[in-house]
Protein backbone atom coordinates (compact mmCIF):
# COMPACT_ATOMS: atom_id res chain seq x y z
CA UNK A 1 0.00 0.00 0.00
CA UNK A 2 1.45 3.21 -1.41
CA UNK A 3 0.79 6.20 0.96
CA UNK A 4 0.55 10.04 -0.68
CA UNK A 5 1.95 12.38 1.70
CA UNK A 6 0.83 16.15 0.39
CA UNK A 7 2.64 18.82 1.95
CA UNK A 8 -0.12 21.69 2.38
CA UNK A 9 0.92 25.76 4.03
CA UNK A 10 -3.04 25.75 4.72
CA UNK A 11 -4.16 25.40 8.32
CA UNK A 12 -5.70 22.27 9.50
CA UNK A 13 -9.28 23.55 10.37
CA UNK A 14 -11.08 21.05 13.24
CA UNK A 15 -14.96 21.69 14.61
CA UNK A 16 -16.39 22.48 18.19
CA UNK A 17 -16.79 18.95 19.57
CA UNK A 18 -18.40 20.43 22.42
CA UNK A 19 -21.60 19.09 21.77
CA UNK A 20 -20.72 15.94 20.68
CA UNK A 21 -18.55 15.25 24.16
CA UNK A 22 -21.08 16.40 25.99
CA UNK A 23 -23.36 13.70 24.86
CA UNK A 24 -20.49 11.06 25.23
CA UNK A 25 -19.76 12.17 28.75
CA UNK A 26 -23.12 11.69 29.74
CA UNK A 27 -23.34 8.46 28.09
CA UNK A 28 -20.20 7.36 29.97
CA UNK A 29 -21.17 8.72 32.73
CA UNK A 30 -24.09 6.55 32.88
CA UNK A 31 -22.26 3.68 31.96
CA UNK A 32 -19.67 4.19 34.88
CA UNK A 33 -23.05 4.11 37.59
CA UNK A 34 -24.69 1.10 36.38
CA UNK A 35 -21.30 -0.89 36.19
CA UNK A 36 -20.78 0.71 40.30
CA UNK A 37 -17.66 2.27 39.49
CA UNK A 38 -18.32 5.41 41.24
CA UNK A 39 -14.63 7.06 40.89
CA UNK A 40 -15.30 6.63 37.50
CA UNK A 41 -18.62 8.34 37.00
CA UNK A 42 -17.61 11.32 39.23
CA UNK A 43 -14.48 11.63 36.89
CA UNK A 44 -17.21 11.69 33.83
CA UNK A 45 -19.40 14.40 35.09
CA UNK A 46 -16.68 16.35 36.37
CA UNK A 47 -15.54 16.52 32.66
CA UNK A 48 -19.24 16.92 31.76
CA UNK A 49 -19.38 20.05 33.99
CA UNK A 50 -16.65 21.57 33.57
CA UNK A 51 -17.72 21.47 29.55
CA UNK A 52 -20.50 23.01 30.28
CA UNK A 53 -19.30 25.46 32.78
CA UNK A 54 -18.94 29.32 32.68
CA UNK A 55 -16.21 29.77 35.47
CA UNK A 56 -13.26 28.67 33.34
CA UNK A 57 -11.10 30.89 33.36
CA UNK A 58 -9.79 31.70 29.95
CA UNK A 59 -7.27 34.34 29.69
CA UNK A 60 -5.36 33.37 26.63
CA UNK A 61 -8.15 31.97 24.78
CA UNK A 62 -11.48 31.53 23.87
CA UNK A 63 -13.60 30.07 27.15
CA UNK A 64 -14.81 26.96 24.59
CA UNK A 65 -11.23 25.99 23.82
CA UNK A 66 -10.67 26.21 27.72
CA UNK A 67 -13.45 24.20 28.91
CA UNK A 68 -12.82 21.22 25.96
CA UNK A 69 -9.00 21.22 27.54
CA UNK A 70 -10.31 21.20 30.95
CA UNK A 71 -12.79 18.27 29.90
CA UNK A 72 -10.33 16.46 28.33
CA UNK A 73 -8.20 16.28 30.84
CA UNK A 74 -11.29 15.11 33.36
CA UNK A 75 -11.82 12.48 30.67
CA UNK A 76 -8.90 11.09 30.30
CA UNK A 77 -9.14 7.43 32.58
CA UNK A 78 -6.59 5.44 30.57
CA UNK A 79 -3.88 5.69 33.00
CA UNK A 80 -3.11 5.14 36.70
CA UNK A 81 -2.90 2.24 39.17
CA UNK A 82 -6.90 0.96 37.59
CA UNK A 83 -7.39 1.93 34.45
CA UNK A 84 -11.10 2.67 32.86
CA UNK A 85 -9.50 -0.32 30.39
CA UNK A 86 -9.02 -2.57 32.93
CA UNK A 87 -11.45 -1.60 35.46
CA UNK A 88 -14.65 -1.45 33.51
CA UNK A 89 -13.83 -3.97 31.08
CA UNK A 90 -13.79 -6.25 33.58
CA UNK A 91 -17.60 -4.48 35.01
CA UNK A 92 -18.74 -4.59 31.76
CA UNK A 93 -17.92 -7.78 30.54
CA UNK A 94 -19.75 -9.40 34.21
CA UNK A 95 -23.21 -7.56 33.15
CA UNK A 96 -22.93 -8.11 29.28
CA UNK A 97 -22.46 -4.75 28.51
CA UNK A 98 -19.18 -5.20 26.73
CA UNK A 99 -20.27 -4.12 23.04
CA UNK A 100 -21.12 -0.75 24.71
CA UNK A 101 -18.19 -0.22 26.95
CA UNK A 102 -16.19 -0.96 23.99
CA UNK A 103 -17.82 1.17 21.57
CA UNK A 104 -18.08 4.03 24.01
CA UNK A 105 -14.29 3.58 25.19
CA UNK A 106 -13.20 4.19 21.73
CA UNK A 107 -15.34 6.67 21.29
CA UNK A 108 -13.98 8.58 24.02
CA UNK A 109 -10.58 8.50 23.24
CA UNK A 110 -11.86 9.70 19.76
CA UNK A 111 -13.25 12.34 21.30
CA UNK A 112 -10.38 13.53 23.94
CA UNK A 113 -7.88 13.91 20.94
CA UNK A 114 -10.75 16.06 18.89
CA UNK A 115 -11.04 18.10 21.87
CA UNK A 116 -7.62 18.98 22.45
CA UNK A 117 -6.72 19.18 18.11
CA UNK A 118 -9.48 21.58 18.39
CA UNK A 119 -8.50 23.81 21.64
CA UNK A 120 -5.16 24.11 20.76
CA UNK A 121 -4.96 24.40 16.96
CA UNK A 122 -7.63 27.05 16.77
CA UNK A 123 -6.13 29.82 18.96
Amino acid sequence: VEILVRQTHEKPVFHDVSENMAVLLERLRDLARNLKLSEYSFRFAAALKALQSDYIAAEFTEPTYSRLMKAATEAYVFDGKEPWTETAKFAAAGKGLSEEYDALTRELYRGIALSVMYAVNEW
